[in-house]
């Protein structure tokens, strides 16, 4: 439904916040924190850094609570940043437990009238930009993580069963649950 941004919509005099919606990780301080990471909020960072590489005047916004251990997952995100290379300014939302507390944490602390990108799933996208236009935020969609992309291989078999198939089947099913839950709020 959302095609990947390929060009910025703001002026580079602009302040511009780069949303970076958070989608799992582990506290384990052995290892890096690009390693705690799963792989959602590893490509959600990527493109987050990708986009503060190409707009000067930006903050990265990490979000996510602290699920368990010492460290939030925002404050991963900024770490595993760090460690990539290119962090310039970053902004953490520690206390945001899903789509709709980061939507009323980002108003409450930023205001509404901001130049917002919004990096998350592309399944994801939808909600999200609904949970955060809900409290005033109107952002522009950064989609990631596309679960269903053109390929060369032979379509005649892409109905037939696989993991991935089952995986992404699981993946629908919990957005379709999560999207009917946040009508509900």
């Amino acid at each position: 439904q959302y095609s990947p941004l390929n060009a910025s919509p703001f002026d580079s005099a602009t302040l511009v916040y780069i949303v970076v919606l958070g989608g799992g990780y582990t506290d384990d301080p052995k290892i890096p924190a690009i390693d705690r990471l799963s792989d959602a909020s590893k490509g959600r960072l990527l493109e987050g850094l990708r986009w503060h590489r190409q707009i000067e005047n930006s903050t990265l916004v990490f979000s996510g609570y602290q699920a368990s251990g010492e460290t939030s997952l925002a404050m991963t995100m900024k770490l595993a940043a760090v460690e990539l290379g290119g962090l310039r300014q970053a902004e953490l939302l520690e206390d945001t437990h899903n789509t709709m507390e980061e939507g009323r944490e980002m108003a409450g602390k930023f205001g509404t009238d901001i130049p917002v990108i919004l990096v998350t799933d592309a399944r994801h996208m939808a909600r999200a930009l609904s949970s955060f236009r809900k409290f005033g935020i109107t952002p522009t969609p950064a989609p990631t993580n596309f679960q269903i992309k053109k390929s060369d291989h032979d379509l005649n078999v892409a109905w037939m069963p696989s993991i991935d198939n089952v995986r992404l089947t699981d993946q629908c099913i919990r957005e379709a649950l999560s999207s009917f839950k946040a009508m509900l709020n």
